[in-house]
Parts: structure tokens; C-alpha cells; sequence
């Protein structure tokens, strides 16, 4: 019989579902049980014991009657309550209900260390109770439009404010909170362009990530070393430009020489940059580099490869990598898009928008059976048929990159797909990489027309 460290070691290791890699920015996250957890817990008492930890620390509370449960557990005197890490409150709180019973219970969760109010603005009362519990260190609210009025006369060094998007004119408003003690994870800036060296001296305390939503203006830097040194936990950054007017118009230093190659290579009119990501070594450092970048092809396409070829190239350090083909006319076999994506030694994250109709279909298909069918619909087929073939491809990936961890598909077609006619499927989601094994889990989303 294994030891009791190593069943909580192995059970450790099981627990919950892999996070999608965007949910890795902040340290207290939902997870949700596995059922290789559920299954474990009913093997024997033994790892039943083992497993109740890891089944209630993470408890999601969707309305009223949960609350009324949660509190039945509590009076019933269950070990439950006590086990329970993070509570996720979602939207649903008449105050005179659900109010008075959230007082009552909240006292009984010995180890609750963090309340996440979830896609709702709760009342400022039950704001106020929720900051008031002894121990949840942290309260976590997505955006700051979450905040119920009035919260800026709160102390507010529990909040911690997920995602947080502004206007440039608009950082003093933010400002309040953060002077009642707010933290925040990511900031999201609209027209950064007015940003000017002023900014370089703002302080948002945990700010791990900056996102700049630029536009058709040029933007200057001239306030991030100031800024990035207030900052030191400040390690990503990323420039979107999801309606592509800005790469086409403005080229920031740090992509440079990547331009000018893709002048000379005449490639630049067959595809647009829209995202670029970038970070910094450590946490002292003045140096950032690019380490992401999301590209989408055009209708005059040139070669996949030639284009992935320069950007590996140009950016060996390249963590997270996203395209879509959905305008691109030439089709691959997988071996080569396996082959070139291999040379981004660091990718650790991979989106694929619009790969499966890219992919040559003349050759037997290595994936053979789709086994999620149970009617005879062509939508479903052909979603279904799509899913094994990101299955394989992903799991072909993940031996060729070692650092890869996670793959993302988004792909769709058509019942008639030569005509682009009829019945419309979609598939979507991600795909996850096991660390030692180097095997595939999860499974894609698939949805169809009526």
C-alpha cells in the first residue's frame, strides 16, 4: 500500500481540470474537480479522507437556493464548509435573502482565503460584509464596473481587480480605488496614444500585465522604463490591434528589423500583425522582448511557411503564437506545418483559427474513427471528423515542442463545403498538454446550425 504522501501527491497531481493558459495570470483561480478526482473519492475511505480536501476548496455559489444549501451544511455541522479555499459567488443576490444568509454562513469557512464576486455588481452592503471576513485575504472582482457605488470609501486592500479597462482620460477615476488599496492584474488602456511621460509615475500595485488597444495614432514609450520600474511585477505587455490599422501604419522598435525583412522577403502585403506580446527577463530589467505575436493571413496568400519561417527566425523567443488562415487560399500537408512550428523552441501556447479546409486531404487521413457520433446528421460528422484531426494534429505538436502546453483550435465549415451552402458546424476549445507523458486531454466544442 502507498504511503499517505504519496496517494496526496498523486491525487495533487489529479484534482482539477487544466486552466485555459489566460487563466494563469492570477494566483486565486476557480478550478473545478476532475473525474478522475469524483472517482478516486469513492475508491475507499482511505483516499476518500485524501480527496475531500481537493473536492471542496473550490466552491461555486449560482443562486439562492446554494446559499440556502451551504448554509443547511453549516448548521448540520458538515466538514465541508470548513474545507472550502475559494467561494465563487455568481450573479444571482435578491439582498433580503441572500444577504442575510451569506452573514451567517461566511463565519464557518475556517479557510476560506478568497471570495471572487463574479459577473454581477453586488450591493454595497453585501460588499462591505464580504470584506469584512476575517479570512479571505483576498476578494476578487473581474472588471471595475463590478464595483458597487460608493465602494472608493472602502478599504479596499483585499480587491483585486481581475481585468480593468479604461480610457486614457479615464485613469483617474481608477486612481481612487487604487489610493483606497485596490490591486489589479492586467489594465487595459484604450487611445494609449495620449499616454505621455506623466504616466511613467502612476502606480497600480500587482499589476502583472498591460494591454495598449492602439489605433490609427503612434504611440510613444517614453513613459515605460519609469513606468516598468514602478512596476516590478509587471512582466507582460501586449499591443491589440484587432481592426488592423495600426501595423499597417507604425512600426514600434521592437519589430523592427522583422518589417524591413518582411519588405525584402515581399511578404508583408499577404498577411496583417494584430497582436504583439512582449515581455521582460526579470523583474528589473529594462529590456523587453517579443515573445508573442498573432498574425492573419489575406486572400492573396503567400506560403504558410515562409511567413512562420521569419517569425521563428526573428523571435526565437516566442511563447504564444496565434493564426488564422480563414482568408488563405493554399493548402499544406501536416508534415510541414508540424515542421516549421518545431523550430519555436519556446511555445508554450499555440491558437489555430481556420486550419482544418488548409490542411491536403489527398492521403489517407492518420486519425480513423470519430467516436463522439450517435446520429447520422453531416454537420455532426463533419465536426466530429474535424475534431479527430486536431486531435492528431495537436498530439503530433506536443512531441515536436517540448515546451508546448496548451493548443487552441477555432475552425468551422459548411454542410456543402464546395458550395459553402447549407448547414453550418463550428468546433472550438482547447487542448491540453500532459507535462511527462507529452499526451493529449480535452476535448473541443462542437456546435451546428438548428
Amino acid at each position: 500500500m502507498l504511503p499517505d504522501e504519496l496517494l496526496h501527491s498523486t491525487v495533487e497531481y489529479l484534482a482539477y481540470t487544466p486552466d485555459s493558459p489566460e487563466c494563469k495570470l492570477l494566483e486565486f483561480r476557480f478550478k473545478s474537480a476532475s473525474p478522475e478526482l469524483l472517482s478516486l473519492s469513492q475508491v475507499n475511505q482511505r483516499l476518500r479522507r485524501i480527496c475531500l480536501p481537493f473536492l471542496f476548496a473550490y466552491a461555486r455559489v449560482r443562486d439562492v437556493t446554494d446559499v440556502v444549501k451551504l448554509g443547511e451544511l453549516c448548521d448540520a455541522g458538515s466538514l465541508a464548509p470548513g474545507l472550502i479555499r475559494i467561494l465563487l459567488l455568481s450573479s444571482f443576490y435578491p439582498e433580503e435573502e441572500g444577504h442575510k444568509i451569506l452573514r451567517q454562513v461566511l463565519p464557518y469557512l475556517r479557510r476560506l482565503s478568497c471570495i471572487h464576486l463574479s459577473m454581477f455588481q453586488p450591493s454595497i452592503a453585501l460588499f462591505a460584509t464580504v470584506l469584512e471576513q476575517s479570512t479571505a485575504s483576498t476578494v476578487l472582482i473581474n472588471t471595475l464596473d463590478d464595483l458597487p457605488n460608493g465602494s472608493f470609501r472602502l478599504n479596499l486592500s483585499k480587491v483585486v481587480l481581475e481585468h480593468s479597462t479604461i480610457s486614457c482620460p479615464q485613469l483617474l477615476s481608477l486612481e481612487r480605488y487604487c489610493r483606497r488599496g485596490a490591486r489589479m492584474a492586467s489594465l487595459n488602456i484604450h487611445r494609449p496614444d495620449l499616454l505621455d511621460e506623466s504616466f511613467g509615475l502612476k502606480t497600480f500595485t500587482g499589476l502583472q500585465e498591460l494591454n495598449l488597444l492602439v489605433c490609427h495614432f503612434p504611440v510613444s514609450f517614453s513613459w515605460l522604463p519609469a513606468f516598468a520600474s514602478g512596476h516590478p511585477r509587471l512582466s507582460k505587455m501586449w499591443l491589440l490591434d484587432d481592426k488592423k490599422h495600426y501595423f499597417d501604419r507604425h512600426t514600434p522598435s521592437f519589430i523592427h528589423s522583422f518589417v524591413e525583412e518582411c519588405h525584402r522577403q515581399e511578404l508583408s502585403d499577404y498577411f496583417d500583425i494584430t497582436r504583439v506580446g512582449l515581455s521582460r527577463a526579470n523583474q528589473s530589467s529594462q529590456e523587453w522582448r517579443v515573445t508573442g505575436m498573432t498574425i492573419v493571413t489575406k486572400f492573396a496568400s503567400i506560403s504558410l511557411i515562409e511567413i512562420l519561417s521569419l517569425i521563428c527566425s526573428s523571435f526565437p523567443a516566442i511563447e504564444v503564437l496565434s493564426f488564422d488562415l480563414d482568408h488563405h487560399k493554399d493548402t499544406y500537408h501536416i508534415d510541414d506545418i508540424v515542421s516549421v512550428l518545431a523550430g519555436f523552441s519556446c511555445l508554450r501556447v499555440l491558437y489555430i483559427s481556420h486550419l482544418y479546409k488548409r490542411i491536403e486531404s489527398g492521403r489517407k487521413s492518420p486519425w480513423k474513427s470519430v467516436p463522439r457520433m450517435e446520429s447520422n446528421d453531416v454537420c455532426k460528422i463533419l465536426a466530429a471528423t474535424a475534431e479527430s484531426a486536431f486531435l492528431c494534429y495537436a498530439s503530433r505538436l506536443a512531441k515536436e515542442i517540448a515546451s508546448l502546453a496548451a493548443l487552441h483550435f477555432d475552425d468551422m465549415g459548411y454542410e456543402h463545403e464546395k458550395s459553402r451552402y447549407g448547414r453550418r458546424w463550428w468546433i472550438k476549445g482547447w487542448l491540453h498538454v500532459r507535462d511527462s507523458s507529452r499526451d493529449i486531454e480535452g476535448a473541443l466544442r462542437i456546435l451546428t446550425d438548428y
